[in-house]
């Protein structure tokens, strides 16, 4: 499933990340270089997903930068499709 980060919160030793399946609701940045930064800092540090049902954490992989339709660039990944 692709999804889009929507929000990033700093905590005191993490990153939190946010995520949101339809474009418009994630977050963009105006410059394609000011997205790759990012996107290279996310894969140094790795996005897991909890699994829902248990069963540990899974890895996001797959970042890409696409244009957002507000202008900019919005950073998504292929994060996991839980099935119950």
């Amino acid at each position: 499933m692709r999804a889009y980060i929507a929000n990033i919160t700093n905590g005191p030793r993490s990153r939190t990340y946010d995520f949101a399946t339809p474009i418009g609701a994630g977050m963009f940045w105006e410059t394609r270089v000011r997205v790759g930064l990012i996107c290279d800092l996310i894969a140094s540090e790795g996005i897991n997903v909890r699994h829902p049902y248990g069963g540990g954490d899974w890895p996001c992989s797959d970042f890409q930068v696409e244009p957002h339709p507000r202008g900019g660039f919005a950073i998504s990944c292929e994060m996991p499709a839980f099935v119950s």
